[in-house]
């Protein structure tokens, strides 16, 4: 189906980007995984990200079908910037995380004809604006990693396990245009999203005794399956989710850990009922740091 394009866009972008990179590249906001550094019982860890996007949304409502529109192209939305807080906690040799990441997007753009979002119509010729806050674009992430095997004399192969849940509420700011039967310029797509389990795995290789490289990859999602909620009618849908990243990790003091590199990532979300086909891609890949506490 096409709204997975920019999940594979961000596949192959992200392999072209990571498999070469075998000196100081990237540490992503969600990198770091549990288990994977030095451990203290607990792991603090603080990320910012930012990157350009790509994808689209597209909001029915009922019979009036929803424009299509490109984030960058008809939205102008140029920059996708993220920033996360995680815990680790050690289990054994293992740990758990919990990790919530917020990210904006921001753009404007004047709309050549009118446009359909949500039973509303824009006018055409005036400024639309996206305006989807952090607080408004949530990725929640409860993982496990754990130790597989050891490559070569001192790295490791970490597997990671766990569910990724998007809470996703897209706005939209414009004039609507006379005679609009509808008069919401937003899509709260939390309101039938799932959390979505994924699977992964890790490679970590210590440079020397302060720095360590690493490159890793996560993937995940929900087949066609219903949401178990009503909204004119049964909602079903589907989600998909990759991630990319590779990096070094600096070790500042025993406690402190400091990263800088590469994060690529994509997400997709269809959902559809009789009152409601919405669907939703967004693909990047973003400079990022990390900054870890371990106490």
């Amino acid at each position: 189906m096409t709204w997975t394009r920019p999940v594979r866009a961000a596949l192959l972008s992200g392999l072209t980007v990571l498999l070469p990179v075998a000196a100081p590249a990237a540490l992503s906001a969600q990198s770091a995984p549990p288990g994977s550094a030095p451990r203290g019982r607990l792991t603090l860890h603080m990320g910012y990200e930012q990157g350009p996007p790509s994808g689209w949304v597209q909001v029915r409502e009922n019979r009036i079908d929803g424009s299509r529109l490109s984030l960058a192209r008809d939205l102008g939305v140029h920059s996708v910037s993220s920033v996360a807080v995680g815990l680790e906690r050690s289990a054994g040799s293992g740990a758990f995380g919990l990790t919530v990441t917020a990210s904006t997007l921001r753009g404007s753009a004047v709309i050549a004809q009118p446009v359909y979002f949500n039973g509303s119509t824009l006018a055409a010729g005036t400024v639309l604006r996206t305006r989807t806050e952090a607080g408004d674009f949530l990725r929640v992430v409860v993982g496990y990693a754990h130790p597989l095997a050891r490559v070569g004399s001192s790295g490791e192969l970490i597997g990671r396990a766990g569910l990724d849940a998007t809470l996703l509420d897209f706005r939209l700011q414009g004039t609507l245009a006379p005679g609009s039967s509808g008069h919401e310029t937003k899509e709260d797509f939390v309101t039938q999203e799932l959390p979505a389990p994924f699977l992964g795995a890790q490679l970590r290789l210590p440079l020397n005794r302060r720095v360590a490289f690493h490159v890793g990859a996560d993937g995940g999602g929900l087949p066609w399956v219903s949401s178990l909620r009503y909204e004119g009618g049964l909602v079903h849908l589907s989600q998909s989710r990759f991630d990319a990243d590779a990096g070094v990790d600096v070790a500042l003091s025993a406690p402190l850990t400091l990263g800088a590199g590469l994060h690529a990532t994509g997400f997709a979300q269809n959902e559809q009922s009789r009152e409601d086909g919405n669907r939703f891609a967004l693909a990047s890949t973003a400079l990022a740091l990390d900054l870890r506490w371990r106490f």
